[in-house]
């Protein structure tokens, strides 16, 4: 929330006690006598009433004033000095979600010239805007594979959030991603959403399938909020891949795929989760896919289910239709998963370094199927499932890694279950 401040000018008829305070909710404490505890005096903020007259941010030079003052207009409708400090929070939060500054204080003082009221208080925000271009490198997670990234960005474009960011990627399994990004946040209105377009290159290898991609495309992509902790995302993407034999060894059935061909999708994805008690999350997925043929499709268009991130209890694309080993995936799938996260059960697993790691119980269940016409319903009832505990490790805000000893509960003949302990690494997990 960053620091906030509160305080008043004595007045002759403080009665707060002998010493020298000055504020209205700063108090000296009489000296002990014989070591006998004093009374702490407490008062409740709810109960001070207060309002807002001026809010002040300081520190501003490309941030257009019209989406600081319809953020701040927050202010104007508190009531008591409690809430107050609570929108001046929430304002903070909404400042920083705008991805124009690198520090936001708030300081709350009094208010004070001829147009000051009785109650009135002054909120001032100083903020440190971002450079006008970034650079960095970090590392990110894709597949169950690791990446090295290059990157700059240029914030604030526009002066209202608006940023563009260039980044090249390597991954470890000779995979390599070059995408520019151009994105623009409306953090003040409904559902508070976010669009985004992204032109991209990627290489990337599927030893699974034993086969290269060489995607070009565009995304476009809107995120909203329809709860503090339901977010959305609905995308369409649109690329050209090109398909390419990954080795000697690849089957004739993935051979056939070779060659150029187009895609469009269209994707839903949303995640929620739910406290039970303190430190203890319940967290329920699912997710589903069709796949319809209107130019016929290609193995690498279709759908893939099973490892560490999806179907745990199963190697990397384990579940569905195999030929001479390799993952020729599907049509139809759908998946789901019901997860509880709570704390390490040690002494100081809830802070510092412990506060990263959270011990890890789940049940996941799915199907993936490439039915004949008239045959939809029933190759989607050869559910698979799985069960196992682990422990789970914070990466940053948006990756996370996973050691799991899984035990497959279903499977069928021709799928590639994986019992025992099973590692993860990625951004999105079932």
């Amino acid at each position: 929330m960053g620091t906030v401040h509160a305080k008043s000018e004595p007045s002759s008829g403080d009665s707060v006690g002998a010493g020298t305070g000055t504020g209205l909710f700063e108090f000296e404490e009489p000296l002990e006598i014989d070591d006998e505890p004093v009374s702490k005096p407490t008062i409740k903020l709810n109960g001070v009433r207060a309002r807002v007259d001026r809010v002040h941010v300081d520190g501003l030079s490309r941030t257009k004033d019209d989406v600081i003052r319809s953020t701040v207009d927050e202010l104007f409708h508190a009531t008591d000095f409690e809430d107050v400090i609570l929108r001046a929070h929430k304002v903070r939060r909404a400042l920083d979600a705008m991805g124009c500054f690198r520090e936001i204080g708030v300081l709350i003082d009094v208010s004070s010239g001829p147009d000051a009221t009785p109650e009135g208080l002054e909120v001032t925000f100083q903020v440190r805007e971002l450079s006008r271009v970034v650079g960095g490198v970090n590392t990110t997670v894709s597949e169950n594979e690791g990446n090295l990234v290059l990157g700059v960005k240029m914030p604030n474009v526009l002066g209202r959030g608006e940023k563009l960011q260039a980044e090249y990627s390597m991954g470890y399994r000779s995979s390599s991603n070059f995408s520019i990004a151009a994105t623009k946040p409306y953090p003040q209105k409904p559902l508070v959403p976010v669009l985004s377009a992204t032109v991209y290159q990627q290489n990337h290898e599927y030893p699974w399938s034993g086969y290269r991609l060489l995607d070009r495309g565009l995304l476009l992509d809107v995120a909203f909020k329809t709860s503090p902790v339901t977010k959305h995302n609905i995308q369409w993407e649109g690329l050209v891949r090109d398909t390419s034999v990954l080795s000697k060894t690849t089957s004739f059935k993935v051979r056939e795929s070779s060659g150029p061909q187009m895609k469009s999708i269209l994707r839903h994805i949303v995640a929620a989760n739910a406290q039970l008690i303190e430190d203890v999350v319940l967290q329920g997925t699912c997710a589903l896919g069709v796949l319809h043929d209107v130019f016929g499709t290609e193995l690498p268009d279709h759908l893939y289910l099973g490892g560490p991130t999806t179907l745990r209890g199963f190697r990397q694309r384990g579940v569905g239709p195999h030929s001479d080993g390799q993952a020729t995936g599907g049509r139809m799938y759908w998946a789901s998963g019901l997860h509880v996260f709570a704390p390490l059960p040690f002494v100081g697993a809830r802070g510092g370094l412990g506060a990263l790691f959270r011990s890890h119980v789940f049940v996941n269940a799915g199907c993936l199927a490439a039915p004949d016409a008239g045959a939809a319903l029933a190759a989607l009832g050869a559910w698979r499932a799985a069960c196992g505990a682990g422990v789970c490790v914070r990466l940053g805000r948006v990756a996370r890694l996973e050691l799991n000893y899984c035990v497959p509960l279903r499977a069928l003949p021709h799928d590639a279950h994986a019992p025992g302990l099973q590692f993860g690494v990625g951004a999105d997990f079932l």
